[in-house]
């Protein structure tokens, strides 16, 4: 019988690993993809594995797969965030039990997209994002950040992991256009 990591011993892995150095690259489509392809069909897809990877480096690389999906979506929407910006430094605000539970992995998605992530404890954090941009539109508030939400920690990138993690982003949107075309 196989048993799995504890998450203190997961937690510690993500911590300490140095980025993309499982020599795996992971499509992380195990139910169809959301976004940014909307492939329902998606499939999950593991290039590189070798009798010597581990089911650490599997896991570690699944998270790190997941954080490369978000940076194609920040790199699409940059243009817009970009040309709306007032000046001020654009941050991340997430939510979601998985992601805010794991310092790690919250760190990790701060180096893949390479600004702050903020985990808000908010317990309907989407809900609240909605209302805010309501307010906004009908005038009752200026900005978006004049109704901040509560923050639990704010994750800085570590800028030295970056190319790193870009020359896995560019490999993982290579695979995904191999197989589902565009990207």
């Amino acid at each position: 019988m196989c048993c799995a990591s504890p998450p203190e011993e997961l937690e510690h892995a993500i911590a300490n690993h140095r980025p993309d150095s499982h020599g795996l690259t992971v499509l992380p489509f195990v139910a169809g993809e959301r976004a940014p392809g909307w492939h329902d069909t998606a499939q999950a897809i593991f290039q590189g594995m070798t009798p010597a990877t581990t089911p650490t480096e599997i896991y570690i690389a699944v998270l790190e797969a997941i954080a490369y999906r978000f940076a194609q979506i920040q790199h699409r929407l940059m243009p817009v965030l970009s040309t709306n910006s007032v000046g001020k430094p654009l941050s991340v605000v997430a939510s979601g039990g998985a992601l805010t539970k794991s310092p790690a992995w919250m760190q990790l998605m701060a180096d893949v997209l390479g600004m702050d992530i903020i985990a808000s404890n908010e317990p309907e954090l989407t809900a609240r994002g909605a209302a805010v941009l309501a307010l906004l539109q009908l005038g009752l508030i200026e900005q978006l950040d004049a109704v901040k939400p509560a923050a639990e920690a704010i994750y800085r990138p570590d800028q030295r992991h970056r190319a790193r993690y870009g020359a896995a982003i560019q490999r993982q949107a290579e695979l995904y256009a191999r197989n589902y075309g565009g990207g």
